[in-house]
């Protein structure tokens, strides 16, 4: 999980302890478990030696695949939202998303993830199921609802593609992950019965024919050669684009990395604004909403 003192309002009684046990099992973890870094060129923020360990240890071991969202190394990198969030996600909802919630909830039924119970449902639902319906309300408001052929570059256990197949009309879902973490996704996706296809492929695979492009943080945590390769193949050949970012604000060159440090960011660098407007000059930057980040937007065409 992560915190933000400076936002401490924005968190429960019970996520302030959570945070605290997480960030001492954390630490735990990184002393007692060997790290594992992914095979693949695919480089991301989130292959950090823990992540990946632990992805490994889903896959073949079931106890921790029953509860793996619950656990802190993947909550830090994924199932983050807070309580508070949830309710702001769930402010734009529309009243249709709102009654059907019942079917969106199969999301939550593997890997035992936190869940908050939210009075306007009378249920108990995980922040992250809401945040992934937020993002298909925003599609559909932007793109509609029928898609040929859907890619998502990072796909964390495949939860948006779960949100989105259970009200979109989807013929194919392409996902794209470290290798590992792709193992993961197709462990989770075997418990669900969906209606359109999907597939797996390689970040340096080159598609045609992409109705949409879906990127939930992780393009923007990418470095800037991989962000260059999916720019080339993947992201400037698809009709339509919706990628939640957490970098690129204020950079102005990818080669420039004391400045880039100087930012803060994960990697010495990552492309600009300017340096991805280049491959999709008709790019719109709307703003994320809730912000669950001082440097995070929305990328759209």
């Amino acid at each position: 999980m992560k915190f933000n003192f400076k936002k401490i309002n924005q968190y429960t009684l019970y996520e302030i302890f959570r945070y605290l046990y997480e960030k001492i099992y954390k630490k735990i973890y990184s002393i007692t478990t060997p790290k594992i870094y992914s095979d693949s060129q695919n480089i991301s923020e989130s292959d950090d030696g823990n992540y990946i360990s632990f992805v490994k240890k889903c896959t073949s071991n079931k106890k921790i695949f029953d509860n793996f969202k619950r656990n802190p190394i993947y909550r830090y990198v994924l199932e983050h939202s807070t309580y508070k969030h949830g309710l702001e996600y769930i402010k734009h909802l529309d009243l249709r998303t709102k009654n059907e919630i019942d079917k969106f909830l199969i999301n939550d039924k593997i890997g035992n993830p936190i869940k908050f119970h939210y009075k306007l449902f009378n249920k108990s639902i995980s922040p992250g199921t809401l945040r992934y319906l937020k993002v298909m309300k925003d599609i559909e408001k932007y793109f509609g609802n029928k898609f040929d052929n859907i890619v998502e570059i990072g796909c964390g256990y495949g939860g948006q593609y779960i949100i989105l197949d259970q009200s979109f009309n989807i013929i194919n879902y392409t996902l794209f992950d470290l290798p590992e973490v792709n193992t993961l996704i197709k462990k989770n996706l075997e418990n669900y019965s969906l209606k359109s296809k999907y597939e797996f492929n390689n970040f340096d695979v080159s598609l045609n024919k992409i109705d949409l492009v879906i990127s939930n943080y992780s393009f923007s945590e990418l470095q800037p050669n991989i962000q260059i390769n999916y720019l080339k193949n993947i992201i400037s050949k698809s009709l339509h684009g919706y990628m939640t970012m957490n970098s690129g604000l204020d950079v102005s060159n990818i080669l420039d990395k004391q400045k880039n440090k100087n930012l803060g960011c994960g990697f010495a660098n990552h492309l600009s604004l300017t340096e991805i407007r280049k491959y999709i000059p008709n790019c719109k930057v709307v703003e994320e909403i809730p912000l669950t980040g001082d440097r995070n937007y929305i990328i759209i065409w």
